[in-house]
């Protein structure tokens, strides 16, 4: 005996696989956040003045 038929089933089924998906994103975004604490990106400005203050320390 359905109870409800296939489009029950169908709508279960979706919840179930974009249950999946938008938890992995969850996820993925949160491991992201955390690892960017870790090692927050050097921006160009810094990279610049460290090799500069590198490349004057060389030449004295």
């Amino acid at each position: 005996m359905m109870i409800g038929g296939p489009v029950i089933g169908g709508i279960i089924a979706f919840g179930i696989v974009a249950g999946c998906i938008f938890r992995g994103l969850y996820l993925l975004h949160d491991i992201q956040s955390r690892l960017s604490t870790l090692s927050p990106k050097e921006d160009r400005v810094e990279a610049a003045y460290k090799e500069y203050i590198e490349k004057k320390k060389a030449i004295d």
